[in-house]
């Protein structure tokens, strides 16, 4: 999530600088703002959730959902570098698909540990814990922009392919994680002294959903 969260960040917050070196207009700046925001709110209002209701009705699973994810972040790597209008126009599409997508399945992994009583105080805690990393990763990445010269273009490319570089190999390794040992079959069930039920504590360590 970490990943996701800091390459929308850095690639919103630079956008305007970016357009400027390879188009040399802060209007085009602007413009590729507005389709990068629209890209997003279309992204995750309809895209990611109609995908996952059609990845559930063909049984596809959890993994073949990731890995659509993971593409579209490998397109992203290769289309930043590629100084062209249509090029720059396909990154911001798949940047904004790529995140809404693994929004998506970081829900549906919540739902599938904790169940929907304590989806909030999980998802509020994978939050918190993602906040430094995430703010850990954006002080790397100005480090790097700042190691090169800012009439260079790799100032920018090669940070913007990094950050989108990693968050793919790091979905790739938590769906080969998931992949390999399954979603509980249903939520682990914890009493108020922390005692797990046998039944749903079994069951969670050996069922297997959405590989």
């Amino acid at each position: 999530m970490t990943g996701f969260m800091t390459m929308n960040n850095i690639y919103q917050g630079l956008l305007g600088d970016w357009c400027m070196m390879i188009f040399g207009s802060t209007a085009a700046g602007e413009r590729l703002g507005s389709i990068f925001s629209m890209a997003r709110s279309i992204s995750g209002a309809v895209f990611a959730p109609l995908l996952a209701y059609v990845a559930d009705k063909l049984g596809l699973g959890t993994t073949s959902f990731y890995a659509i994810a993971i593409v579209f972040s490998f397109i992203s790597v290769v289309t930043i570098g590629i100084t062209t209008w249509f090029a720059q126009i396909v990154t911001a599409i798949c940047m904004s698909l790529s995140y809404a997508i693994f929004v998506v399945l970081q829900m549906r992994m919540l739902l599938a540990l904790v169940g929907q009583e304590l989806f909030g105080s999980a998802r509020g805690t994978s939050s918190l814990i993602a906040m430094p990393i995430g703010l850990a990763l954006q002080a790397l990445t100005y480090d790097l922009i700042s190691q090169f010269p800012d009439t260079d273009l790799i100032h920018l490319r090669l940070p913007f392919q990094l950050i989108i570089l990693y968050s793919a190999i790091c979905t790739a390794s938590w769906s080969a994680h998931v992949l390999y040992t399954g979603l509980p079959a249903r939520p682990l069930i914890y009493d108020k002294d922390g005692n797990g039920d046998a039944a749903s504590l079994a069951e969670g360590l050996t069922g297997k959903v959405g590989g």
